[in-house]
């Protein structure tokens, strides 16, 4: 008899094995008791438990007596009573066959008439992949069932801010929509990288060095041609003109208050506002006489004076030009 000596990583794995069969038993029973907890849900549900004790829902009254969210409270709720029609789903994870995230997916698209083969489906089915396969089941449903007007409703472009300061724009749109907007994108984004690619960098002694390979990968972004699609419409037939409107509304009073010199033209440098002019107040030499104002400004000026409301005056320039 030949004594067959285990390797060291062999002991390890057998444990490994025997906890990974701990596990699966453990998840069975856990399905189980799941199955329980819904039964009694749906008993409570029915019998207005809730209501007896003053809960806006049964939703509500898990989220007080066990501690809940009201998003896992309605889930709860929800398959407790899909169960009830499912007579099949409801004795797979009675019996701890079925898990409960399995049947969570398929009572939202599961009916008596689909059960059988959606079950068939689970059994062989990881978890992850059961929710790929009723996902498009539920898609599949609602579009065999909604008019053409309907689903143009579901086109639409929604903004969230993110807690770091970042906004996130979604769109929804019509797959031939969506591969003409890509494609828009993935041309702007490769001009956008050709354009960087012909930058070159200095080192240290100022001479010019070639952008490395992996600079120029980085640099194409789908980010930025985004971005440069949305300044190239706001520039429309100025492309030197720059997308940012600064808006600045001056009262008639700070127009037109003089200083001890008398000219209307010290007010106007002390706001900053010139009509057509830089967007940062002029600095005059001290000792030099003050320019006369442009005539641009004088017609602004008399136009302010001939205001029968006497409101503020209102000037535009935008960031960059004119």
């Amino acid at each position: 008899m030949v004594n067959v000596v285990e390797r060291p990583g062999d002991v390890k794995r057998a444990a490994m094995r025997a906890i990974g069969e701990q596990i699966a038993e453990e998840g069975a029973h856990f399905d189980a008791a799941m199955h329980r907890l819904l039964t009694h849900i749906r008993e409570f549900d029915a019998g207005s438990g809730w209501g007896h004790a003053g809960a806006q829902s049964c939703a509500h009254w898990p989220s007080w007596r066990v501690g809940w969210s009201l998003g896992t409270g309605r889930e709860h709720v929800r398959v407790g009573r899909r169960l009830d029609e499912l007579p099949r789903v409801d004795e797979a994870l009675r019996q701890g066959t079925l898990s409960y995230a399995k049947a969570r997916a398929m009572t939202r698209v599961a009916t008596p008439a689909t059960e059988e083969l959606l079950l068939s489906f689970a059994l062989v089915s990881t978890g992850a992949q059961l929710e790929t396969i009723c996902r498009k089941l539920r898609a599949v449903q609602r579009l065999s069932k909604a008019t053409v007007r309907e689903v143009d409703e579901d086109r639409r472009v929604t903004r969230r801010d993110l807690d770091d300061g970042m906004v996130r724009i979604e769109v929804t749109l019509r797959p031939e929509e969506a591969v003409m907007v890509m494609a828009a994108i993935e041309t702007q984004a490769k001009a956008n990288a050709r354009a960087n690619a012909a930058v070159t960098e200095r080192d240290e002694d100022g001479r010019a060095t070639n952008v490395s390979a992996e600079t120029r990968r980085r640099r194409f972004d789908r980010a930025d041609a985004l971005v440069s699609i949305a300044q190239a419409v706001l520039r429309g037939d100025k492309p030197e003109r720059a997308p940012v409107e600064v808006m600045m509304t001056v009262s008639r009073e700070a127009l037109t208050t003089t200083t001890g010199s008398g000219n209307d033209l010290d007010a106007i440098e002390r706001v900053g506002l010139f009509v057509d002019g830089p967007a940062f107040p002029r600095k005059r030499r001290s000792g030099s006489p003050a320019t006369a104002p442009s005539s641009k400004w004088s017609r602004t000026r008399r136009a302010i004076h001939s205001r029968p409301d006497g409101g503020a005056a209102r000037s535009r320039r935008r960031c960059g030009g004119h």
